[in-house]
C-alpha cells in the first residue's frame, strides 16, 4: 500500500503558499487507516489507487461522455417538441431540425447546455468519487471547509478572479497579435444580444454561478486533490489545469483552452491556498461574469 506523508513533502508546493495539500494528505492516510482497522480491502485498494493519473484521465473521458449523452437527450427533448408543438420562433424555416440547431445556440439553450455538462460533473463525482468512498462531497469542499475564515476566502477569491480575468485577457491578446484563430467562442454567443432578459437571465446564471460551482468541485475539489495527495501540488495543478482546458474543448472554444489551462493553474494555487472552494468559485464566478458583461456591452 502506498505510504503517505502525514504532513507536507517535498513536491507539496508549500512555499507557493499552498498549505492545504499537508491536510489533504493526513486525511487521505486516516482513511486508509480506518479501512485497514476495518477490514475492508476494497476500500483500501480503492484508496491506494486514489490519484493515479490514468484514474483521473479516465475520470474525466466519462464527464465527456456523460457530457454528450446527457446533450444528446437535451436534443432529442428538445427536437421532440419542435416537431410536436411548432417551431422556434426565430428561425422561420418551419424545419423541426433547422429549428433545433437555432435553439441550441440561443442563450436558453446554451444555459440547458450548460447545465447538462453541469449535471454530468456530479454524476461523475457521485458514482465515481463519493460512492466508492474515495471523498465525501465534504471532502470535496461542500462541508465544513467553506466555514474556514469566509470572508479572507471571499476576499481573496475577488482578487484572484480579477487577476485570472487579466492573465486571460492578456494571453488571448497575445495569440490575437500572432495570428491564432480565438473568437470562435464569442461568435458563437452573439445570440445574447438577439434575445429576452429573461432568457438572458437565464444564461448568465448557468455561466456565471452554477458553472463555477460544478467545475470547481470537479477540477480542484477532486482532481487537484487528488493528484496533490498522491503526487504533490505542481503535478496536481499541472494535470487538473490541462483538463480543464481541454473538457472546454466540447464548447467550441478551440485554442481558447490554452488560457483557460494558465487560468486553471492560478485557480488551483486559490483552491490549495486556502483550502476553502469559495476561494475559487468566486474567481471563477467573477472572471465569468465580467465576460458575459462585455460580451453584452459589445
Amino acid at each position: 500500500m502506498m505510504p503517505v506523508s502525514p504532513g507536507p513533502r517535498a513536491g507539496d508546493g508549500v512555499t507557493l503558499g499552498t498549505m492545504a495539500v499537508g491536510e489533504w494528505r493526513v486525511q487521505y492516510q486516516s482513511r486508509i487507516d480506518r479501512a485497514v482497522s476495518e477490514g475492508n480491502r476494497t476500500l483500501a485498494g480503492r484508496l491506494n489507487a486514489f490519484g493515479r493519473l490514468t484514474s483521473v484521465v479516465a475520470d474525466t473521458i466519462l464527464l465527456v461522455i456523460a457530457e454528450l449523452i446527457l446533450g444528446l437527450l437535451l436534443g432529442l427533448a428538445a427536437y421532440g417538441f419542435f416537431v410536436l408543438h411548432g417551431t422556434y420562433p426565430h428561425s422561420g424555416t418551419g424545419s423541426a431540425s433547422t429549428d433545433l440547431t437555432h435553439w441550441l445556440s440561443s442563450p436558453t439553450g446554451l444555459g440547458l447546455s450548460a447545465l447538462v455538462t453541469q449535471a454530468g460533473i456530479f454524476l461523475i463525482l457521485l458514482l465515481r468519487v463519493v460512492r466508492p468512498g474515495l471523498l465525501s462531497w465534504s471532502d470535496i469542499g461542500f462541508g465544513p471547509a467553506l466555514k474556514r475564515d469566509p470572508l479572507r476566502a471571499f476576499a481573496l477569491g475577488l482578487g484572484l478572479g480579477l487577476a485570472v480575468f487579466l492573465v486571460g485577457e492578456v494571453l488571448l491578446l497575445a495569440m490575437q497579435a500572432v495570428g491564432l484563430p480565438v473568437n470562435g467562442q464569442q461568435q458563437q454567443l452573439q445570440s445574447v444580444h438577439h434575445t429576452s432578459a429573461l432568457s438572458f437571465a437565464f444564461f448568465a446564471v448557468t455561466a456565471a454561478l452554477t458553472a463555477p460551482i460544478a467545475e470547481e468541485a470537479f477540477f480542484r475539489g477532486y482532481i487537484l486533490r487528488a493528484m496533490a495527495v498522491r503526487h504533490g501540488f505542481p503535478l496536481g495543478a499541472l494535470v487538473s489545469s490541462v483538463l480543464f482546458g481541454l473538457l472546454h474543448l466540447t464548447g467550441g472554444v478551440g485554442l481558447v483552452a490554452l488560457p483557460l489551462m494558465v487560468v486553471g493553474a492560478l485557480l488551483a494555487w486559490g483552491y490549495a491556498r486556502t483550502g476553502n472552494l469559495i476561494t475559487d468559485i468566486t474567481a471563477h464566478a467573477l472572471n465569468n461574469l465580467i465576460g458575459v458583461v462585455l460580451l453584452l456591452s459589445t
